[in-house]
């Protein structure tokens, strides 16, 4: 599985690599700080799934998702942000986004994982 890890926060980033390298030893993770920077590397990669934040420099979270569903329509983004689901997330599901996170709420992190891992599946069932 090939996941590009989008958020400007270099700590952020590493981590969310490091959860995501423990959960899927043989993944290939990549990362971007900034919004043209995740916009070059959807056009020029051949990703299984984005996680994107939506406050990065260079541009707009919500338009870089709408680039990416308009250029990849098939390519989940999995939105991570600090932001409430009331303030965005119905938002960024009705825009395309695959699933919402909120950085901010305390949770285990293995059932989300494994949920990214499921909505991978899903994407690629013959049914949709």
């Amino acid at each position: 599985m090939r996941i590009l890890v989008a958020d400007d926060h270099p700590l952020i980033r590493r981590g969310i690599k490091q959860i995501l390298a423990d959960e899927f030893p043989s993944s290939v993770l990549g990362e971007a700080q900034n919004c043209p920077e995740v916009l070059q590397l959807v056009q020029n990669g051949r990703w299984d799934l984005v996680v994107l934040d939506l406050a990065m420099p260079g541009g707009d979270g919500l338009e870089v998702l709408r680039q990416i569903r308009a250029s990849r329509p098939q390519l989940p983004v999995l939105v991570l942000t600090m932001h409430t689901e009331d303030q965005f997330g119905v938002l960024v599901m009705r825009e395309g986004a695959a699933g919402y996170l909120n950085s901010s709420k305390p949770s285990t992190r293995s059932p989300k994982v494994r949920n990214t891992s499921r909505l991978r599946s899903q994407r690629n069932s013959p049914t949709r």
